[in-house]
């Protein structure tokens, strides 16, 4: 038998997605909306797998440092 802890959590709630992708609800919802992050059905919840979130982190656009921008010039 699984004991809690050497189980890996494989879906999120809405409030659990936020806080792994430290975004607010609204961000979070306006991704879902353009298709960026795929949210599944659990009866009336909405839920993200671990596999959706860490694929739209890797996603997200890398930023450029002060330093770079100050080469640029």
């Amino acid at each position: 038998m699984f004991q809690a802890q050497e189980m890996e959590k494989v879906c999120y709630s809405v409030d659990e997605a936020c806080r792994v992708l430290s975004i607010g609800r609204s961000q979070l919802y306006k991704e879902v909306r353009a298709g960026r992050l795929k949210a599944r059905q659990s009866g009336r919840r909405k839920v993200f797998t671990r596999v959706e979130l860490e694929r739209w982190a890797n996603n997200l656009p890398h930023s450029v440092s002060q330093e770079e921008t100050s080469h640029g010039s």
